[in-house]
């Protein structure tokens, strides 16, 4: 809980006249309680809670990293997603994948004879792309090697 304070302020919450379906009253779980519960817990108000995740943002990229690299595999179910990258970059050799029908991440578990087609594609996808980037990191290192002889 202290890096949703500090970095990424990123709160499962439900809050009155959303859409989650775990919504009652009290309202126990708003984001005005959870960022209360920062000031609480840690001291850190509400206005820092705020700016450390504009500071993260503005380090890590935010929904626009500048970087490569860097596979994003979400499940379309996944509530964690709405954290994520979903869309592949234009500017950025950073793939998405949106697993259809799948919640969170069930690609990294053993592959089973009853997982759901979209997860083992995700596998296939995931496979390709890494072996991909490892070839092109060792054509790199070659080049590099017959640049500095």
């Amino acid at each position: 809980f202290y890096q949703t304070c500090t970095e990424v302020g990123f709160y499962q919450t439900c809050d009155p006249d959303s859409d989650c379906p775990f919504t009652s009253s009290p309202w126990v779980n708003t984001l005005s309680m959870n960022l209360d519960l920062c000031t609480h817990a840690f001291g850190i108000s509400n206005t820092s809670v705020l700016a450390n995740v504009e500071t993260s943002n503005g380090q890590y990229g935010g929904r626009t990293p500048d970087i490569d690299r860097i596979l994003y595999v979400n499940g379309a179910d996944d509530p964690w997603s709405s954290q994520s990258i979903v869309v592949s970059s234009t500017t950025h050799d950073l793939p998405a994948i949106v697993v259809e029908g799948a919640s969170h991440h069930p690609w990294t578990h053993p592959p089973l004879a009853t997982d759901q087609q979209t997860v083992k594609d995700a596998r296939v996808a995931i496979r390709q792309q890494v072996s991909a980037w490892l070839a092109l990191a060792e054509e790199e290192v070659t080049a590099a090697a017959v640049a500095a002889a």
